[in-house]
């Protein structure tokens, strides 16, 4: 599969993550997968913070056949080695990207004198060009 294909993602400008972004997420990602490649049932794994235990996401997940799999507060640890490892590649090539901004390009600065970041728009664009 292409990755750019597969890149899904998802700015949200107040920041706050909660369940709308969730089914959201379940219908634009989760639902066209699992038909491209179908799937009978697709497993959902993801920690036990509030806003994911909404019954909102549990109906959405259970009436597209998408069997939810959390891990209990304080066992987040345990998958913690699969997600270094997935993304060490990705974590790797985007700091590299980082430091030649860095070094390469001009900064501006706050009011307090604070380097700017790239923002948002370079770093997603960096994300696509690892893909």
């Amino acid at each position: 599969m292409h990755c750019k294909s597969a890149l899904h993602l998802k700015y949200k400008a107040g920041g706050t993550f909660n369940d709308d972004v969730i089914v959201e997420y379940i219908d634009s990602v989760l639902i066209p997968y699992k038909l491209k490649h179908n799937f009978y049932k697709l497993y959902f794994i993801f920690y036990s913070a509030k806003f994911h235990s909404k019954p909102k996401v549990f109906n959405h997940l259970e009436k597209n056949n998408i069997e939810a799999i959390i891990v209990p507060l304080r066992f987040t640890y345990l998958i913690q080695p699969a997600d270094v490892i997935w993304f060490s590649l990705l974590k790797g090539a985007y700091h590299e990207l980082w430091q030649k901004w860095f070094i390469s390009n001009e900064h501006s600065y706050t009011k307090h004198n604070n380097m700017r970041s790239p923002g948002y728009v370079n770093c997603i664009n960096w994300c696509v060009k690892l893909c």
